[in-house]
């Protein structure tokens, strides 16, 4: 795994995430490619329950994950205009981005960042003034994701807590598929029963949930085994 060194050197806490779950984000990308019919979903959407979840990181570190094949472009979209978080966990600056694309015509080509060593490439939240929904409600937007989906393989994007930020309704049903971070031991699965049906009510795909902090208890007596 020294790859995630090399691509994540001033981010220890992105590489060891990785490292530490390297089975697991293995299985997840193979769970997907089946889920989407044999092959990696064009347009993924990362949510969670509320905030505080593993959410960023998990996208992050899914991103790097499928982009490590090899064979697949991969972009990784910021679009917590509340609380963007990617780009210190990528090392890169916040703006110029999607904000900026899409309020302002800048150049998608000009705000995407590369990711060394890896297929895999940025697109920070920007600086968004306006609701966060003014983005998405913008016909421009929808012009701008089609000319992103059509150039990369998968896009990633690491949207709001579903509760709490009308925008996650609203842009759920745009994608291929939807993926829930519940961190365990800290969101009850009522909360999590409550997101799944308003994704279902509003026709987003969910495809999965990345149970996050997840513990292994083993007992005392099939320890002493080991």
């Amino acid at each position: 795994m020294q790859q995630q060194r090399e691509v994540f050197p001033q981010n220890t806490e992105l590489a060891r995430h990785i490292q530490e779950n390297v089975v697991e984000f293995s299985r997840l990308e193979g769970n997907l490619i089946s889920s989407a019919g044999g092959q990696i979903p064009r347009s993924l959407l990362v949510t969670s329950c509320s905030p505080g979840e593993g959410k960023t990181t998990s996208a992050a570190a899914i991103g790097v994950s499928l982009a490590e094949q090899g064979t697949n472009s991969v972009l990784l979209v910021d679009a917590h205009f509340r609380e963007p978080g990617l780009h210190r966990l990528l090392g890169q600056t916040n703006s110029p981005g999607l904000a900026e694309v899409v309020l302002k015509e800048q150049s998608w080509q000009q705000a995407i960042r590369p990711c060394k060593g890896l297929n895999l490439h940025f697109l920070p939240a920007g600086e968004c003034f306006d609701h966060p929904l003014s983005v998405f409600h913008s016909p421009r937007f929808n012009s701008v994701f089609g000319e992103l989906k059509e150039h990369f393989d998968c896009i990633i994007f690491d949207g709001p807590s579903f509760l709490g930020a009308p925008e996650c309704s609203y842009i759920a049903p745009m994608f291929e598929g939807i993926l829930m971070v519940v961190a365990c031991e800290q969101t009850r699965w009522q909360l999590v029963s409550v997101v799944r049906a308003k994704i279902e009510s509003v026709h987003g795909r969910l495809m999965g949930v990345v149970m996050n902090h997840r513990k292994y208890y083993i007992p005392e007596s099939v320890y002493k085994l080991l």
